[in-house]
């Protein structure tokens, strides 16, 4: 039998919002509305019919919800549903004032985005029944206003406020991966595993603060030969040391029962990592306007990207020299 596919997807412009004081959905769409960003939806809906209309029934819906001072998403929901729904409620009140968005009784949360950065920069999000994903954003712009254009760290199981993250080398002059130190320390050195960016401790403390007692903490880094690196802050014990590559050694430490931990000594670091111990974080290294440049893994293995002359990726390799990935480019033809 010939059926009807039906497709809606409603706009902001299609919601009113002189309601909108009393609902933080419908303040979202207002928000919209007010900057003028009226190409994003609100709600997609797949519906399938007789040849002549009749029998309509929905077979899948999605509504995103958007923050109220901010033009970004705040949860996704889906239709659920083991067969088509009929008699499904869109969620558009027309012309109608309403208080908040209808949402249909089908609808379940899937994703929620619970915080950005003040440019919109996603910093943490959850999916339902999944572990929390946290990031942290570098490299800097130079114009005006600045911010940060790359995501250096992902972490997977850990809220934004329990971790932190440096390289040395993708920050302006502000906001270092929930670090705070003096970036007069940042230095070059081509050994350096990520990047050549790294730290000259020699003066100067690296610390975070702010940190759940409740939790343990793992702080890493990768230190140069000859450097004398103290971590402080509650009970910290030091893990075995780990591998050592073009002269320098990956140490890592477990710091508990504390509100801050701090970074001293002499020497040069990098790679600096904080994050819950039941956690695991990746971390970036990127040529602006190219691809990432090098990645290290939650196990503190590095891979490292090489392009061509005109930017296109060519080969990976491991942190041993080894190529495990090799790309050949020709036009068609040839």
């Amino acid at each position: 039998m010939n059926e009807n596919i039906i497709q809606n997807v409603t706009y902001p412009s299609a919601y009113n919002t002189a309601l909108a004081t009393g609902s933080a959905s419908m303040q979202g769409i207002k928000n919209l509305q007010t900057h003028n960003i009226l190409s994003y939806p609100v709600e997609e809906i797949t519906q399938k019919s007789n040849a002549d209309g009749t029998n309509l029934r929905t077979i899948k819906a999605v509504l995103t919800t958007y923050k109220p001072t901010m033009p970004v998403r705040d949860s996704v929901y889906e239709m659920r549903s083991v067969a088509p729904v009929t008699g499904f409620v869109p969620s558009s009140p027309g012309t109608v004032n309403t208080a908040s968005i209808k949402k249909d009784s089908h609808y379940q949360p899937v994703v929620s985005f619970d915080s950005y950065d003040g440019v919109g920069n996603i910093l943490q999000e959850k999916k339902v029944g999944d572990a929390l994903h946290s990031y942290i954003w570098g490299y800097q712009t130079y114009s005006s206003p600045a911010y940060n254009s790359y995501p250096i760290a992902e972490v997977v199981n850990a809220a934004n406020s329990d971790i932190a993250y440096t390289n040395f080398e993708s920050y302006g002059f502000t906001g270092y991966g929930n670090w705070t130190y003096n970036n007069t320390g940042a230095s070059n050195d081509v050994t350096a595993p990520m990047g050549p960016g790294c730290y000259s401790l020699s003066g100067y403390t690296i610390s975070n603060t702010g940190l759940n007692t409740a939790l343990t903490y793992i702080v890493s880094f990768w230190a140069k030969t000859g450097a004398a690196v103290t971590v402080t802050g509650g009970t910290v014990t030091q893990n075995p040391t780990g591998i050592t590559l073009n002269g320098w050694t990956y140490y890592e430490y477990q710091a508990s029962a504390t509100t801050s931990v701090s970074v001293a000594g002499t020497g040069f670091i990098d790679e600096l990592r904080l994050y819950p111990s039941t956690a695991q974080m990746t971390t970036y290294t990127y040529q602006p306007l190219v691809g990432i440049t090098s990645a290290c893994s939650a196990k503190s293995q590095f891979s490292y990207y090489q392009y061509d002359n005109v930017g296109r990726l060519v080969s990976i390799t491991d942190q041993y020299g080894n190529i495990t990935k090799s790309y050949v480019y020709h036009y068609k033809g040839q």
